[in-house]
């Protein structure tokens, strides 16, 4: 959803009076010029009276809607001020909220939003470096299902930031900021670092065959210390690189094609796992994809979003998992979130498929209990066999 600031705001409700206004010069002229003078028995009005009843009428009017906004708007700021002014528990729900101050869910939503917005701009390298210190990142997961089995291939590793006034931060509240504060390679490592930890603990625990992917930013990715930094976080975690992928984009990759095909060359020979995400979102040459070392395409969530809508749509969708499929590639599509997305995929054979409808972001315990489960009953299963 878009947002619209304070000055937007104003920019409108300027326009919107403009209109009101000309409207009632409209409605003026119509009963001016328009309408004959009306007569009988008992009165008679002239083009002069209908013209001055009109613009005592109007600018009433006028005065109304002025008065009605100015009340509206105090009546907002004192609903909203209210919700500013408190702090809340992060486990406090948007339900909760609403019923407390009386304003609907989405209203909840659109300030906690905005004040998010306001949050991020006043954000410094010196607050992303408390977070850090702080240990105020953690991380959550979210499964990668395998299609044809329903087990869990993997989970990719999404950053969250509990900031102290405004909640749960998301990514995209706080991440190009770290790009722009030059905060963005601390905070990567120690993506890597914690999501790798995670993983390792798993498997020490037992669980096995599940890959911590991990998104790569471009800025990131074109750093030059940046496979000493992969590097150096597997040897630290002790896990083995085939647990790790890192998905980098369609348009990192074609931002510079020799660079990346080095760099992608370099952490295949690490023994890590590659994934091109976003893939189709881009202009990139299927030719590329002969010479690169990649394991995965993940699918563009938009391919996803847009199934049914045309049969072009459609046939996008299955060429790119044909294609992966000649390629002996692995297939993810992201952003599942109905029945009819997830039957689509199941009849073309697509691979592995994340999204909402499967599961939403959870912490690592959830997770843990997820793939302890799983394992259980393929083990049940086996012991059948």
């Amino acid at each position: 959803m878009r947002i619209i600031d304070g000055k937007q705001r104003k920019i409108i409700k300027f326009i919107e009076l403009g209109i009101t206004m000309f409207v009632w010069l409209l409605f003026i002229l119509f009963l001016t010029y328009l309408i004959p003078p009306i007569s009988n028995n008992y009165f008679t009005v002239n083009k002069d009276t209908f013209f001055l009843f009109a613009l005592i009428v109007s600018f009433i009017s006028l005065f109304i809607v002025i008065s009605l906004t100015i009340l509206w708007s105090v009546y907002n700021k004192r609903k909203y001020g209210e919700l500013n002014r408190r702090e809340f528990p992060n486990d406090v729900s948007l339900e909760e909220l609403s019923e407390a101050f009386g304003v609907s869910v989405k209203e909840v939503k659109h300030f906690q939003t905005v004040k998010w917005i306001d949050v991020e701009k006043k954000l410094t390298q010196e607050d992303l470096q408390t977070a850090l210190d702080l240990s105020q990142f953690f991380l959550e997961y979210q499964p990668q299902f395998q299609i044809k089995t329903g087990r869990i291939e993997g989970v990719e590793a999404l950053i969250r930031w509990k900031h102290p006034k405004s909640g749960v931060l998301y990514p995209e509240d706080f991440i190009p900021i770290a790009e722009e504060a030059g905060s963005i390679t601390s905070i990567l490592e120690w993506v890597l670092s914690e999501a790798c930890k995670q993983n390792k603990l798993w498997i020490d625990m037992g669980i096995s065959f599940v890959k911590v992917k991990v998104k790569i930013p471009e800025s990131l990715f074109y750093q030059s210390n940046f496979i000493e930094i992969v590097k150096n976080v597997l040897n630290q975690t002790e896990l083995e690189p085939s647990f790790l992928e890192l998905e980098i984009t369609e348009q990192t990759i074609t931002r510079n094609i020799s660079q990346s095909t080095m760099i992608l060359n370099n952490l295949s020979n690490l023994g890590v796992k590659l994934a091109i995400s976003n893939f189709g979102s881009d202009l990139f040459s299927f030719k590329y994809l002969q010479s690169l070392p990649i394991n995965t395409l993940k699918m563009d969530r938009s391919f996803t979003a847009s199934l049914f809508n045309s049969r072009k749509d459609n046939a996008i969708a299955e060429a790119i998992i044909e294609l992966a499929y000649r390629l002996d590639l692995n297939i993810i599509a992201e952003g599942i979130e109905n029945e009819a997305q997830l039957n689509f995929l199941i009849q073309h054979q697509c691979n592995y498929a994340q999204g909402d409808l499967l599961s939403q972001p959870i912490m690592a315990l959830v997770c843990e209990e997820m793939l302890i489960g799983m394992q259980e009953i393929a083990a049940e299963g086996s012991m059948g066999d």
